[in-house]
Formats: C-alpha cells, structure tokens, sequence
C-alpha cells in the first residue's frame, strides 16, 4: 500500500512537471521557472498550448498564429507577477480559441499569412460578436531600412477589436456606426474608416473569405 502510495504521487509529481506547455526539465530562464512552479500558472499554460496547436490547424491564413504567436511571447515573457501572468496566459487562450472558430477575409487570393495584407476575423464570445482588423504593416520610416525586420518586431500594423451588432442584413460597430459589415457568399464589404494608428487602418473595401 505504501508503495502504491509512492507509485501515484510520483505520477502526479511527474504530470505537474510535464503540465507546462514545455518540457519543465529545461526549463531556463525565470520566467519558465515561475510557471513550473506554480501548478495553477502551469496548468494555464498548458492549456494555452493546446489552444495554439488546436488554431494552427483550423486558422484559414497559414502562418499567421505562430508568427502572432511569436509577438504575444515576447510580452508574455515579461509579465513578471503570478497574478499579471496568470491573467495573460488565460487571455491569449480565450484569443486562440476565438482564432480557432473564426471566419477570416482577407484581401489576398492565397491560404498564406502576409503582414502587410489585410485581414478581417470574425468571431463570437457568448452572444456577442466581433471583429478583429488585423494587417496593413507598415515600417518604421525612423529606423533604418537595413535593420528592419518586419512584423512582429517592428513597425506599424493595425491589431483592432469591434464588438458587433445586428442591425438590418449588416454587422455594424458598436464603436462607431459609420463602421459596418455585408456579407455575401464569398467574400465581405466593408463600410466605414478604423483608424489603428498614426500609420495604419482599415478603410472601405471588398475582402475574400479565405
């Protein structure tokens, strides 16, 4: 009885070290220790994993997780307290399940990732809908252009979130009304301006599901 007592908390031991979304031994650096350590920042991040493998499969654009992937990491890595980590981790899962089920529109004829072309993600949480303008990068007309690497390192590109609401045979914005979405069988107009930043946005056009 003993040892059986032994055999399965050994088990367990083994399934919390493991239940990261990297392998615990190799773990490194403190932020990687951190989620070792903590069985509920752990199990967080495994899941997170496996939202990550399950929208690589299903999103429309491929490339497109792993290189946004890439750039939530990089904060990711530098959220510091359990707390603020925690609620990161568990935000980013909510985000690639939404990547999963989405409808994407793009303005390009191809199945391929790109930056600097843009993208329009359909979604819902619940009962609400939404939209997430993402795309149009552009550089950093202050860096140097041999040193520029691109998104998700630099530069400028729009990364907008709309909330979504019926209203006739559109979806229109609950941010600004201007702002709405027709539907036909293949591909989706957009009405309206979004500004994303001092660089980039969305504006007016006809955009292909992909």
């Amino acid at each position: 009885m003993y040892k059986r007592s032994l055999l399965v908390l050994s088990l367990l031991f083994s399934a919390t070290i493991h239940a990261a979304s990297f392998d615990c031994k190799k773990a490194s650096t403190p932020h990687e220790k951190l989620i070792c350590a903590n069985p509920e920042l752990s199990a967080a991040d495994a899941q997170m994993g496996q939202a990550y493998r399950s929208a690589v499969k299903a999103f429309a654009l491929k490339g497109f997780i792993q290189a946004n992937q890439r750039g939530w990491l990089a904060s990711y890595r530098l959220c510091g307290a359990l707390d603020a980590c925690l609620e990161q981790v568990k935000e980013r899962t909510l985000e690639l399940n939404d990547f999963s089920d989405a409808s994407v529109y793009s303005d390009i004829d191809e199945p391929t990732f790109f930056a600097d072309a843009a993208m329009l993600i359909f979604y819902e949480r619940g009962t609400q809908s939404f939209v997430r303008l993402f795309g149009n990068w552009m550089p950093d007309a202050y860096m140097d252009p041999d040193k520029i690497k691109g998104y998700p390192h630099d530069g400028f590109i729009c990364d907008e979130q709309l909330a979504l609401s019926q209203i006739g045979d559109k979806l229109v914005s609950n941010e600004d009304p201007t702002v709405s979405f027709a539907f036909g069988a293949s591909s989706v107009q957009m009405d309206g301006f979004v500004s994303c930043n001092a660089r980039t946005g969305f504006a007016d056009g006809t955009y292909t599901r992909m």
